[in-house]
C-alpha cells in the first residue's frame, strides 16, 4: 500500500498495525469478511483492535477498485464498549504469574514482564537488547504509543527474567521464523494462559492491575505515570511542558516497592502452587 504523504511515525504505526495483526496468506481476493473479525477478535486491547480496524479497512479501501470488487470489511463496526476496570486480586495475579512461568518462553516470559514493569503489550513483545542497559530499558518513540521516549528502571526480579532470556536474534521475542519480527502468537498462547483459572481478564488488564499496586504501596501518581509513560491531568497542562524531571529513582524506588510486595504475595497467598 502507498504510504506517501503520511507523516514516518503515522506510516510507521500503519505498516506495524497491518502486518502484526493481519498475516493471511490466502490471495487477497479470498480475504472474508469471518477472516476480518477472526483477526479481529484476538486483539485484547480496546484500542489497539479500533486502531486495526481502522486501518484494515483503509487498506481495503484503498484495494477497490484495483484489485477488488468490495471490501471485506463491510458491516464490521467499532464496537461500543465499556472501558474496562478490570484488576485482578492478588490470588489472581499470582496465579497468572505462576501459570506464565510454566508456559516459559517466549510467550510466558513475555507475560511476566507485563506484570513486573506495567508496560503496554506491543511494547514488551517489541523489546529489543539495544534497549536495555545501565539498569534500565529506553523505548523509543516509533514503538511508544504516545510517540514519547519512555526510560524506565529495570528491577531485580524483571533483570533475572530478562537474563534467563536466551538470544536469537536483535529482539528478545522474535516470531517464530522471523527473527525480524516481534512475537505475534497471542491468541492460542492466550488460551494456554486463561488454564490459569482466572477468568474475564486480558493482556491489558495487568497493566491497570500495576498502576492499582502501585496506588496501594503509596506511590506518588506522577510516579506511577512516569513508570507507565503515561500522560493525564497529573502530567499535562503546566507540568506537562515545564516538568523535565525524570524520576529515575524515585521510579527505582517503585520498582523495588513492587517487587517486594510481589514476592512476598507469591510466597504467602495460600492455595496457589508455586
Amino acid at each position: 500500500m502507498h504510504v506517501a504523504g503520511l507523516r514516518p511515525r503515522s506510516a510507521y504505526q500503519l505498516s506495524r498495525n497491518l502486518t502484526r495483526h493481519f498475516q493471511w496468506t490466502k490471495p487477497l481476493d479470498q480475504i472474508t469478511h469471518h477472516d476480518v473479525l477472526s483477526a479481529l477478535d484476538v486483539i485484547d486491547a480496546r484500542s489497539q483492535r479500533a486502531h486495526a480496524l481502522k486501518d484494515i479497512r483503509t487498506f481495503f479501501n484503498w484495494c477497490i477498485p484495483r484489485y477488488l470488487k468490495s471490501s471485506p470489511c463491510i458491516g464490521i463496526k467499532k464496537p461500543a464498549q465499556k472501558p474496562r476496570d478490570r484488576v485482578l486480586a492478588d490470588d489472581e495475579l499470582c496465579k497468572v504469574w505462576n501459570r506464565a512461568r510454566e508456559i516459559g518462553y517466549p510467550y510466558g516470559t513475555i507475560v511476566q514482564l507485563l506484570i513486573l514493569t506495567g508496560q503496554r503489550l506491543s511494547e514488551i513483545a517489541g523489546l529489543r537488547w539495544e534497549w536495555i542497559g545501565d539498569g534500565a530499558v529506553t523505548f523509543p518513540s516509533e514503538i511508544t504509543k504516545n510517540a514519547r521516549i519512555s526510560k524506565i528502571p529495570i528491577g531485580a526480579m524483571a533483570r533475572r527474567v530478562i537474563e534467563e532470556t536466551p538470544r536469537h536474534s536483535s529482539l528478545l521475542f522474535p516470531a517464530r521464523g522471523h527473527a525480524t519480527r516481534p512475537f505475534n502468537g497471542f491468541g492460542a498462547s492466550k488460551e494456554s494462559l486463561d488454564k490459569c483459572g482466572v477468568e474475564n481478564f486480558v493482556h491489558h488488564d495487568l497493566r491497570r492491575t500495576f498502576a492499582t499496586s502501585m496506588a496501594r504501596l503509596g506511590v506518588r501518581l506522577e510516579v506511577t505515570e512516569k513508570l507507565l509513560n503515561h500522560v493525564s491531568g497529573s502530567m499535562g497542562g503546566i507540568v506537562g511542558v515545564y516538568q523535565r524531571h525524570e524520576f529515575m529513582d524515585e521510579m527505582s524506588e517503585a520498582i523495588s516497592r513492587y517487587e517486594t510486595w510481589l514476592s512476598r504475595i507469591l510466597e504467602t497467598t495460600p492455595d496457589v502452587p508455586q
